[in-house]
């Protein structure tokens, strides 16, 4: 079995938030918004980004799974949700600026 390196994780984290930035952020720069905008005549690099993209989310998530399962997973979650309900209280994040917080959930 192979050791864990910084440089490992360096290379899943940079991935990770390729594949979550690139499917959808506010900044109009995504998957979801090139959908949307060319919804009424779909093309095959629009086909083949999604396919792209599922295979990216499902190796994504089973490893996710694999190593947390499904009670490491909820916690995490709720781990994050709890600190990004910490900074809205103490004022570092503002939900009245949607932009902001949508980059912070992603």
């Amino acid at each position: 079995m192979k050791s864990i390196t910084s440089k490992g994780i360096a290379i899943r984290f940079v991935f990770a938030l390729l594949l979550v930035l690139l499917s959808y952020n506010p900044s109009t720069f995504s998957y979801y918004h090139w959908l949307l905008s060319s919804i009424s005549e779909p093309t095959p690099w629009l086909a083949l980004s999604a396919v792209a993209l599922i295979i990216g989310w499902v190796i994504y998530v089973r490893a996710t799974l694999k190593s947390l399962g499904p009670v490491g997973l909820t916690l995490a979650a709720l781990l994050v949700a709890i600190i990004i309900w910490a900074l809205i209280d103490i004022g570092l994040i503002s939900i009245s600026e949607p932009s902001a917080f949508v980059w912070l959930l992603e």
